[in-house]
């Protein structure tokens, strides 16, 4: 449904009518709001989500990056940092630190995931994410086209 976001948000809205209890369908509206721009509704969607099920990795990393997307950068890492351990969503924080002028830390997380892929696959999006947030546009655009 690339650009027809209303319809998205009305197709989840009646998918949660039928299973209120999916945290998947909740995730799914959350994502219809982020990629419409809606990140006021978006981190709203995602904070019900973890008001409800708060171990949630996938809806905790999204609603960081909606915050980030919104400007509010030093949150969003504070929401981010309450997933557990190194998870596979920190390419996200990579992200969100280099939005944040938090250069040192993003390449930490860029060198990690640099140093994972000599010995298992790294998905090249993840790379290109960094470097954008980094705004290293060049080396985004080159993972972009891997």
């Amino acid at each position: 449904m690339v650009g027809r976001h209303d319809e998205a948000i009305k197709e989840c809205k009646k998918a949660l009518k039928l299973d209120p209890l999916s945290v998947y369908i909740w995730t799914s509206l959350g994502r219809r709001y982020y990629f419409a721009r809606d990140y006021n509704r978006a981190i709203q969607e995602y904070r019900r989500i973890l008001e409800n099920f708060p171990d949630i990795d996938y809806a905790r990393a999204h609603l960081a990056l909606a915050l980030s997307q919104k400007g509010s950068h030093k949150e969003a890492i504070q929401e981010f940092l309450k997933i557990s351990e190194m998870t596979s969503w920190n390419w996200y924080l990579g992200y969100i630190y280099g939005k944040a002028g938090e250069m040192e830390k993003a390449q930490k997380i860029l060198d990690y995931y640099l140093e994972l892929s000599k010995t298992e696959f790294v998905w090249p999006s993840n790379f290109t994410f960094i470097y954008a947030g980094m705004g290293q546009t060049e080396k985004a655009i080159e993972w972009l086209e891997q």
